[in-house]
């Protein structure tokens, strides 16, 4: 019961940073956006609309997309394409509710992220970056660059082979998504000129401001690390829990300073597992849960 009450607490603490939403800084000059990029984007959003039966499509989409960071249970398939993970969910009973089967959801069938881009009205499944085919046009809707195993630390997941860890996905955002992004609304943003306002970058402006970012991480790190400490080498001991809290928050961030570069609309989503969704790939690392129902 204590170590409930404790695990209970850190994930409050640990979420309360996670979920304060940053300030829009540029509410006034989005007004003055004449829709950059909206031509490829509803373009894509119709194709979208058609691929997945056209439901999605009958209502306009709340944000222009979606891009989605974390671990496994917002992880939408990039893990499909790590040659070297043992953390995989592209196999049965896995996907056996979804439509699409096995598909690297950490679910048997849609996961929260799928809810919510459905409550959002975005056309179609936001797809994983590790798919080749995410980029350009299949972008604008957003990317999902969660990895399932990883976590705030560098170092968490490592043991269960290769994931992509937080800090890696945010330079996957950084250095790819984002610059074929730009480069493919470039054209319509080219035409805007009378639209831009000095020091402003209407890429962000009429088009980042517009989207959501979710962040769901966090859990494992304590069960790789807080409560398994000898399995990163360190056999002194887990540092006292608050400690430890207050470290992966000063993690976590430094990974997010991009975001207070960017105008975004932001929620963030601990992913901590409870014994219901205890994965089975846990109990052959030597990982065992340690919250009893």
């Amino acid at each position: 019961m204590a170590k409930q009450l404790v695990y209970l607490l850190t994930i409050v603490s640990l979420s309360i940073p996670l979920l304060l939403p940053l300030r829009l800084q540029c509410e006034a000059a989005a007004t003055s956006c004449h829709h950059v990029g909206a031509g490829a984007a509803d373009a894509a959003a119709a194709a979208a609309g058609r691929s997945s039966g056209g439901k999605a499509g009958r209502q306009r989409p709340q944000v222009k997309g979606m891009f989605v960071f974390g671990s496994s249970l917002v992880d939408n398939g990039n893990n499909n394409f790590l040659n070297g993970s043992g953390v995989r969910a592209d196999y049965l009973p896995y996907g056996v509710d979804f439509p699409l089967g096995p598909s690297g959801r950490f679910s048997n069938g849609r996961n929260v992220i799928d809810a919510l881009g459905e409550l959002l009205h975005l056309p179609g499944l936001v797809p994983p970056f590790a798919d080749p085919r995410t980029r350009g046009r299949a972008a604008l809707r957003g990317v999902n660059f969660a990895s399932g195993g990883s976590g705030i630390l560098d170092h968490t997941g490592q043991l269960t082979g290769e994931v992509v860890s937080l800090r890696r996905q945010i330079s996957n955002f950084e250095a790819v998504t984002l610059p074929d992004l730009r480069a493919h609304l470039r054209g319509a943003a080219a035409t805007a000129t009378d639209h831009r306002i000095k020091g402003q970058d209407p890429f962000q402006r009429c088009y980042l401001s517009k989207c959501l970012f979710i962040i769901g991480t966090g859990g494992n790190d304590y069960l790789f690390n807080y409560f398994n400490p000898r399995r990163n080498g360190s056999d002194d001991g887990a540092p006292p829990l608050p400690e430890f809290t207050r470290s992966i928050i000063t993690k976590l961030s430094a990974h997010l300073q991009f975001l207070g570069h960017v105008e975004i609309k932001t929620i963030g989503m601990q992913a901590n597992k409870g014994v219901s969704t205890w994965p089975p790939w846990m109990d052959h690392i030597g990982v065992h849960c340690l919250i009893c129902g």
